[in-house]
Order: structure tokens, then sequence, then C-alpha cells
């Protein structure tokens, strides 16, 4: 009878096994299925294996990275709103639907803005310096920078205060290039379309590098490492690559996956202390679909190999999200992320024309536009407004007023 017991022993614990994994797979799956908003169905988004598979890896070493980057409320109501805040605005991920709220979070605490002096960057493609940024008297404190700028930590905390938020945003590398090739010209630059490029990457890249003219404000590899600070020379050196993982998960609270980008905004919100309503949003510089390329899953093997380092930091990434989502609870961010959806879908009652979504011709592509309401008083008019302003247009308002809290002459 003992030999027997000790025969079947593995089969039950085979049994017990698969019976746990079931269990989980069917939980997974049926929140899946109670709502189309929480899984993207994109090829590039993670399933329900994955899910698995980072949370399988959930260990105590993560639980010590997630102690040090998700701080927890004891009680609540103890914590206090964030205004010290870094979005560090990475190229065709959703950053300027972030770079939105940020503005008019700061806009409507009047906070104090660190704004680049030219146009939208902060001097790429050289890393950044305090010299970038606008100096206006009698302000020695900045409370929010979230404007482009390629990553440079020591010239960051020149300018910005030590207890700041460090905010960035990834997104699944084929896509991002994808939206990148034609936002930067880059049939002009290698001298194909992008179906042709992602059949041989290294090659028309190799070729480019033979082409004289001005200096680039990308690489075209691994661009989001490029925003991240990573230098050209190093974009392929994978130790390099590994270390600027590590400096970026040390240094940065809080990466937005633009997949889950709904999911990232309610845990960013927990972050800074914020309520639901700070972080709404109507959405900006989205493509219309007719600019999409549709890649082959060949051609976008291809990108992701091509951008393997993006990749590697897309996924490192992507599963601590998902560590900081089971924390939270997925019934919980289901729901939370409901209530978003009802907030925004108000405030678009609120604030727009029906049917206002129109597109327009900018920044070398067709993006969405929205059409405030022509009936609102001043400052009904100024708070919707500022959900749809495009980049340079906030950013012009907010040198503005900048300039008059300064007491300097507006020109």
């Amino acid at each position: 009878m003992i030999k027997f017991m000790r025969r079947l022993k593995p089969y039950l614990l085979l049994s017990t096994f698969a019976s746990l994994a079931t269990i989980i797979l069917f939980i997974i799956s049926s929140y899946t299925l109670q709502t189309k908003t929480y899984r993207p169905t994109s090829e590039t988004r993670a399933g329900v294996e994955e899910i698995l598979y980072y949370l399988n890896k959930y260990s105590r070493e993560g639980k010590k990275r997630a102690a040090v980057n998700n701080p927890v409320k004891e009680e609540e109501g103890t914590c206090q709103p964030q205004r010290n805040i870094v979005l560090l605005k990475t190229h065709k991920t959703g950053s300027s639907t972030l770079q939105n709220i940020l503005y008019r979070y700061g806009d409507r605490n009047n906070l104090t803005f660190a704004l680049p002096s030219g146009d939208n960057y902060f001097g790429t493609p050289y890393l950044f310096k305090e010299s970038f940024v606008m100096q206006f008297p009698n302000i020695t404190h900045f409370n929010i920078l979230a404007n482009h700028a390629r990553y440079n930590r020591k010239a960051f905390l020149d300018v910005m205060p030590v207890n700041s938020f460090y905010i960035t945003s990834l997104r699944h590398p084929t896509t991002q290039y994808e939206s990148l090739y034609k936002y930067y010209k880059f049939p002009n630059r290698f001298h194909k379309a992008i179906e042709e490029f992602a059949e041989n990457p290294e090659k028309y890249y190799l070729e480019s590098l033979h082409t004289t003219g001005k200096q680039r404000k990308q690489a075209g590899v691994n661009p989001m490492l490029y925003d991240l600070g990573l230098q050209k020379a190093d974009l392929r050196n994978w130790s390099k690559i590994r270390q600027k993982a590590i400096e970026i998960e040390r240094n940065f609270g809080h990466v937005v996956i633009s997949e889950y980008f709904d999911e990232s905004l309610i845990l960013l919100k927990e972050h800074l202390c914020w309520n639901l309503e700070d972080v709404a949003y109507f959405k900006l510089n989205a493509r219309a679909d007719y600019e999409v390329t549709e890649l082959s899953a060949e051609l976008q093997k291809n990108l992701s190999i091509w951008n393997a380092g993006d990749m590697f930091l897309y996924r490192q990434f992507n599963e601590t999200l998902w560590r900081k989502i089971r924390d939270y609870g997925l019934v919980k961010m289901k729901t939370d992320v409901e209530e978003l959806h009802k907030i925004i879908e108000k405030l678009k009652d609120k604030c727009l024309d029906e049917g206002s979504e129109t597109h327009l011709v900018a920044l070398r592509t067709v993006v969405l536009k929205h059409k405030v309401k022509s009936n609102l008083n001043p400052e009904e008019k100024y708070f919707c407004t500022s959900f749809t302003r495009r980049p340079q247009e906030y950013l012009n308002v907010l040198r503005k007023k900048m300039r008059n809290l300064a007491g300097t002459k507006v020109s």
C-alpha cells in the first residue's frame, strides 16, 4: 500500500498543479470577457499566457522593487498630492495625452513649469541640460517639466526638486516604430517605404549612415532608449542597454504602458495621490486609421529584432506594470477603469459638440481634433479647451502665464 501511494504521489501533484493553472486561466479569462476596454485585442498586446507568465514571476525580489517604487498609504487620506513631477516625454507612445494631463493639473493649481525656450523640445538631439530651460525672473522653483527631452539625470536634478516624481511611457516597439517612421520622415532618410525597410532594417540603416546632413533628432534604431538618454553609439550595446534599464527602474516612479493606458493612469493617480478626475483625458495626437500602415507578422518580427533593445525595455516594464496591477487588484482595477470612462464621457457631454471629432493635418500626419461647444461661459470654455489644446498651443498659454507670474512683459 505504501509503495502504491509513493508511485501515485507524482500524479497527484501533477493533477493539483493542472487544476490550479486551470483556475487561474478561468479567473483571468472571465475578467477579460467582462469588459472589452480592459483587454486590448491587438496582436502586439499581452495575452492571457503572457499575463500568467508575469504573475508567476512575481517574486520576493519583485516585491522589494515594488516597495521602493510603489509607496502604499498606511491609512486612507494620509498621502499628500504630488506637486513636483517630471514627464520624460517619449515619441509616439501617448505622451502628448500624458503631457496634457500634467499641464492641466499644474495650470489649475497655479504650479510653475520648466519650459523649453524654443519649440516643444529641450534641445533634442542633445542630452537635456539646464541652459535649455526658459528663465523667468523671480522664479527659482519649478514644479512640473513635461516637454520632450533626452534624459540626463544630473541635469534634471539641477533643474527640478530632488523629490520630483519621474514618469515616462513606452509602447510596443513595432507599432511605435511604424508611427515614428512617418513622423520623422524616415522614408526620405532611408529612401524606402516602411514595408521595404522592414524587410532588411540593418542594411538600409547602414546605407543611410553614409549620407551627410544636419544633426538628426532620432537615431533610427531603439528610439525609446534614445529618448531615455542612451547615446547613439550604445544603442545596440547590450551591456549599456541593461544599465539603462536598471537606471530607469531605479529613478522613475512609474512607467506608463501605452497598450494599457487607462490601467497605467489608475496606478499613476495612486502614486501622485490624485483623484480620478485629475487623470481624465481626451485623446490627443491620435492618427487617423487610414494613416496607419498594417504590417505583416513577419515584418513586425523583423522590426522587433531590429529594435531589440526597446523590446527588452518594453517587456521589463510591461511586467512591472502587471505586477502593480496584481497588487492593486484585478477587480478593483476593472471598477476604476470603468469609473474613469464614465467621467470622460460626462466631460465630453459637457464640453464637446456632438460628433465633433474631426481630423486635421498637423505634425506631418492627419490627427484627431475635438471641437469645444460654443455656448459655454468663459470659465467653462477655458476648462474645456484645456482638454483639447494641442501641445504647442498649451505651451504658448503656459509661457504667457509664467511670464505674467514672473512680472515680465508678455511678447
